[in-house]
């Protein structure tokens, strides 16, 4: 949504992760995965249990079929002190 041009670019373009024009989406997919309802929820849920805010990661972003795609989400709640 904030980055229409990259968007059109990735999605016509190879898929691979090493491809330069998924680079900038790159940069946003955190935010993104955070934004959805999914994550909050998730997140809420972390807290309750006693877990502080989560840091996300992930590995090898890539699109099939103008879909992106990411092979590993990895969240990483630490207790809360």
């Amino acid at each position: 949504m904030h980055l229409p041009e990259a968007l059109a670019a990735a999605q016509t373009s190879a898929g691979n992760p090493h491809n330069p024009k998924l680079r900038p989406l790159q940069h946003q997919l955190p935010l993104a995965i955070k934004a959805t309802a999914y994550y909050r929820e998730l997140e809420a849920g972390v807290a309750q249990a006693g877990f502080a805010a989560c840091t996300l990661s992930y590995e090898k972003f890539f699109w099939i079929d103008g879909v992106p795609r990411i092979a590993e989400l990895q969240l990483k709640c630490p207790i809360k002190p």
